[in-house]
């Protein structure tokens, strides 16, 4: 048993971070608890590398994500658009129109990007631990179409046995 915990727990630069991104995706406790806790747990350079290490894995998670979507909403525009039947200079200022689109998105998400908003809101209050519904939270279309990416990120992730 000793072998199995220090192979996962036994060296701080060789953990699996997916375990505090799962920490950071719930609204009760956010990136809050992981620097609050690591902070009691560890030195401080301990502490303050994994608190870095987390937030690494978190935006290099959301960045996998955002890439992903956006090269599936792209697709999926190109296949609409070869469905409809129209002269080729209709279709170039279509593409050129999605194109722009598609700029736009990721220069206004690189400034302000949902996990930076999603962070800066306040940690979700709950009465009773055992009542409140994570999944349930990330489903629900308000927060769905306020952080399109954490959400599908949370379907994924929030699903898996810690």
């Amino acid at each position: 048993m000793k072998v199995k915990h220090d192979k996962y727990w036994g060296n701080l630069r060789n953990m699996n971070m997916i375990i505090f991104v799962d920490v950071v995706l719930d609204l009760r406790y956010k990136i809050k608890f992981i620097e609050w806790s690591f902070q009691k747990l560890f030195k401080k350079e301990d502490a303050d590398f994994l608190c870095g290490k987390v937030k690494e894995v978190f935006n290099d998670l959301f960045n996998s994500y955002r890439v992903a979507l956006n090269s599936d909403q792209a697709h999926q525009s190109a296949q609409h658009n070869q469905d409809v039947d129209m002269d080729d200079s209709a279709f170039d200022d279509i593409c050129f129109a999605v194109a722009f689109e598609n700029d736009i998105q990721e220069s206004e998400s690189v400034n302000t990007n949902e996990i930076d908003l999603y962070l800066m809101e306040s940690l979700e209050k709950s009465v009773d631990p055992n009542s409140f519904d994570i999944l349930l939270w990330w489903k629900v279309s308000s927060n769905n179409y306020k952080y399109p990416i954490l959400s599908q990120i949370a379907r994924d992730i929030l699903v898996m046995p810690m």
